[in-house]
């Protein structure tokens, strides 16, 4: 985990902040309140009931507008598209992680 993802951090666009490869305390903090989420709210079952009303919501919303395929597949393009827009700074954050770690050993 910590070499795919140990660049990131918190406030991690500022190039002076640590990242979770070189001060884990808030990685270590986040998932120990994961591990103390009661059960009805676990982010897993959230996100099933999320989903479900998700679903519900499109469908009627199809049948307002009285086109339920359009509104379906327009639905499942913007939520299957959605997260590439988190690439472009998960890119950014990696190099400035790269450089970071060569700016430390020297």
């Amino acid at each position: 985990f910590m070499n795919e993802y140990g660049m990131r951090g918190l406030y991690e666009i500022d190039f002076g902040r640590p990242r979770w490869r070189e001060e884990p305390a808030p990685l270590m903090n986040m998932l120990k309140s994961y591990v103390e989420i009661k059960s009805d709210r676990a982010p897993d079952r959230v996100f099933a009931a999320s989903e479900v009303a998700a679903k519900d919501a499109i469908q009627q919303l199809g049948l307002k507008l009285g086109k339920p395929w359009l509104v379906s597949f327009l639905a499942r393009r913007i939520r299957s598209l959605a997260g590439i827009r988190e690439l472009p700074k998960f890119t950014i954050i990696r190099i400035m992680g790269y450089l970071r770690a060569k700016k430390l050993e020297e």
